[in-house]
């Protein structure tokens, strides 16, 4: 005997279930026991975000759920400031209605948006249940991951915690995901440039491996500078030709060595004290302090490329010193 598929064991004319609430059955039964399918999008440009793109944000969404049945819709937001404060907000008007004039700065927002929607296209009328989260901010401390932990984040929380942008989608019909990716790509790429006002800290950041090299090449030019002229004061007609040479070979390798060591450790400290120190601009301006950040960013770094400034002419005049050193060993061997 041949075994008997469901529909031949629960046929639809018996009247026990219809072939119509069986298929509901399966669709109730995946939406509660499956877990959704998800994708993660990282965005890598350094944007500034204000308070008018993220309300931008929020129009974008609703009118992205205005094309579909809408049966709920919910907006969770997390605001992580300096003061080691956390504004949750359970809707969008408690957020938007929040007085943010204050001193603190913005460390990262994180927006979840979850809503039920139905598709007219399927024959089974189910609600789809989507999520979309955006977090926009600095890497996380290592106490507040520990606090992702204890608030059950699994591995996945843990990547996007360390992502600085991410946006995460979870669910049931890819078009609406696809839906989703495209007005939150859009809306990203739409937001102005962050550091715009700081081009000239952005290519000493980008060069400091060539500000690093330049400084070690003006030590050992030096090196040659003051040797060139040091050999003007050897003489090698003598009979201990071979002698003086081997020595002044053995002297040359040392202090081009030693050249090279201390244009090494004054290059490595200019890097470390100057270039590592440059701090951007905020990515925020959200609060008051966001906007009270910047300025103190601008001064900090000016100072930065002044000190930077003399480093690099003292690597510049350690050539003139070496040629002024080598005429008066000239003069004196005259």
């Amino acid at each position: 005997m041949s075994e008997l598929t469901p529909v031949e064991i629960i046929p639809e004319e018996t009247g026990i279930v219809s072939r119509e609430t069986l298929e509901q059955f399966k669709s109730l039964y995946y939406l509660i026991k499956s877990k959704r399918d998800t994708e993660i999008i990282l965005f890598s440009k350094n944007k500034t975000f204000r308070r008018c793109d993220l309300l931008q944000l929020q129009e974008k969404f609703k009118e992205k759920l205005r094309l579909h049945t809408v049966l709920t819709s919910i907006v969770n937001v997390v605001v992580s400031l300096s003061n080691k404060e956390f504004k949750t907000f359970g809707s969008w008007e408690s957020f938007v209605n929040y007085d943010w004039e204050i001193a603190d700065t913005t460390q990262y927002i994180s927006i979840e948006w979850d809503f039920n929607i139905l598709i007219p296209e399927l024959a089974n009328q189910i609600p789809q249940t989507h999520t979309m989260k955006v977090r926009i901010g600095r890497e996380m401390r290592p106490n507040e991951m520990i606090q992702v932990i204890f608030q059950g984040g699994d591995d996945t929380d843990l990547e996007e915690a360390a992502s600085q942008v991410v946006c995460k989608i979870d669910f049931v019909n890819p078009t609406i995901c696809e839906e989703l990716k495209s007005m939150i790509s859009r809306w990203y790429d739409s937001l102005p440039e962050n550091n715009e006002d700081q081009k000239i800290v952005n290519i000493i950041v980008r060069n400091n491996q060539k500000i690093y090299e330049f400084i070690i090449l003006s030590f050992l030019t030096s090196c040659a500078i003051f040797l060139n002229y040091l050999a003007h004061k050897v003489n090698f007609n003598s009979g201990d030709n071979v002698q003086k040479i081997f020595l002044f070979s053995s002297a040359t390798i040392i202090t081009f060595y030693m050249s090279y060591r201390i244009g090494g450790i004054f290059g490595g400290r200019t890097i470390r004290k100057t270039v590592e120190k440059f701090k951007k601009n905020p990515i925020f301006e959200f609060t008051k302090g966001d906007s009270n950040k910047i300025p103190e960013v601008k001064k900090h770094n000016g100072r930065l490329i002044g000190k930077l400034s003399v480093d690099l002419a003292i690597s510049i005049i350690a050539n003139l010193a070496a040629w002024g050193i080598g005429e008066l060993i000239v003069k004196l061997a005259k």
